[in-house]
């Protein structure tokens, strides 16, 4: 993780650098921050678009793999709240596409109340009408583990895949309701794909989820 480390710290240094004095600095000052600042960001761009990736970079990607799948079931929440506002949801709809490799990806779901299983695209999924069922799983975090890590497919694509588990509310006899643990595998992928660092355009390394599949109910 040490290289995680690393980029967060040119990152950290990159804002100090780039933040607005509220003194006056000697022309010599601005010189030296000036280039600081290009420094750092050579730094950051060849972190993130290097072709040669090393182990702790993809272990530091699966962290950030994990953050994005929880992200993910957050924007869902959002989605599946009545009381939240259609400009919220809008844009949680928005970051569910920004998090996912394609719009055609398929996400399997136990239908609330059942234990019959819903298999929908991204854009199904974020395209139904209010009224119809609504998805209620609770991400468990602490579920997460690395089945496959990142295997190199391409110069440009790394692909892995992970295990969780999510809980959701299921009806029992009479009134009665109890909570159902479902696993999932979720394909993750590393790719590259246009980024603005410093102001720059590059092809920066970024962390993209796939299909998700249920494995079992317990």
């Amino acid at each position: 993780m040490k290289r995680a480390f690393r980029i967060l710290s040119l990152i950290l240094l990159y804002l100090l650098t780039t933040a607005k004095s509220c003194n006056d600095r000697q022309q010599s000052d601005a010189g030296r921050e000036r280039s600081l600042i290009e420094t750092t960001k050579d730094s950051l761009r060849n972190e993130f678009s290097s072709d040669t990736i090393s182990a702790a970079f993809l272990q530091a990607m699966e962290v950030n793999a994990q953050l994005k799948l929880s992200d993910f079931y957050d924007y869902l929440m959002i989605l599946n709240d009545p009381s939240t506002k259609e400009q919220f949801k809008s844009k949680a709809s928005a970051m569910i596409r920004n998090l996912c490799i394609r719009e055609d990806l398929t996400i399997q779901f136990l239908m609330p109340g059942k234990e019959e299983m819903k298999e929908l695209t991204t854009e199904q999924l974020l395209s139904k009408a209010p009224g119809e069922f609504q998805i209620i799983e609770r991400f468990v975090p602490s579920s997460v583990m690395v089945l496959t890590s990142f295997q190199k497919k391409s110069d440009s694509l790394y692909c892995g895949k992970m295990g969780f588990d999510v809980v959701s509310s299921r009806s029992g006899r009479g009134t009665d309701n109890f909570l159902v643990k479902t696993g999932k595998t979720v394909d993750v992928f590393l790719a590259k794909r246009d980024k603005i660092i410093g102001g720059d355009s590059i092809k920066a390394w970024t962390v993209f989820l796939g299909d998700m599949k249920i494995t079992g109910i317990r």
